[in-house]
């Protein structure tokens, strides 16, 4: 199971790396999704692993520390924001 060790993930696998940002009763929790063919995993802040995860994510895709910060622009309202996406392949026709 991949589910929050940095050391299983199949990072090579991963096809669209999603954050959230959630405002529960009990505070503001921070989700990363990340997402496979067929499958994902949702690993909230909470998770003793969230923050070295979180380094890999930001290492092995080269996404700038910032974007955590960035989910609190907006007070009280829940947020999503795309870190990356697998490049898609466009076919031209050959003539």
């Amino acid at each position: 199971d991949a589910y929050g060790e940095a050391e299983t993930i199949r990072w090579a696998d991963i096809e669209a790396i999603v954050a959230y940002k959630a405002n529960l009763l009990r505070g503001v929790e921070v989700y990363l999704e990340l997402r496979f063919h067929n499958e994902f995993v949702l690993l909230p802040e909470s998770h003793p692993s969230f923050d070295k995860v979180r380094a890999e994510v930001e290492r092995q895709f080269k996404i700038a520390p910032g974007w955590f910060h960035t989910l609190f622009d907006q007070s009280f309202t829940d947020k999503s924001i795309t870190l990356w996406d697998q490049p898609k392949v466009r076919l031209r026709k050959i003539q």
